[in-house]
């Protein structure tokens, strides 16, 4: 999310408090490891310091994923070992029979 976002969901939250008395609701889903919009101005700090939402939201739940639906096994296997050398991907693809979908080289 970039500032000149935040500030928009700020203001636009507050107008429909003062408008309408509720507060929608908000949920913030991002990973600070894929900021692929970094390049673009976006700030991970909005997902990781709640107090700047302070005054709009308080006592925000924070959820961690813990599976990834999205990555087979031998790709979180392959991340896992030889890029993070720690497990923080698990795969909800248990099936490490499966293929790969790439493929390196090493010298």
């Amino acid at each position: 999310m970039t500032m000149e976002l935040f500030t928009f969901v700020r203001k636009l939250i507050i107008d429909i408090n003062l408008q309408q008395g509720f507060r929608p609701y908000l949920v913030l889903i991002g990973d600070v490891y894929q900021s692929v919009y970094r390049f673009n101005g976006a700030e991970s700090r909005f997902l990781e310091e709640p107090r700047l939402w302070e005054g709009l939201y308080d006592g925000f739940i924070f959820k961690t994923l813990k599976v990834s639906f999205r990555i087979p096994c031998n790709v979180a296997k392959y991340i896992n070992e030889d890029v993070l050398g720690e497990k923080r991907i698990i795969s909800h693809d248990q099936d490490e029979s499966r293929p790969s979908c790439f493929q390196y080289i090493v010298n």
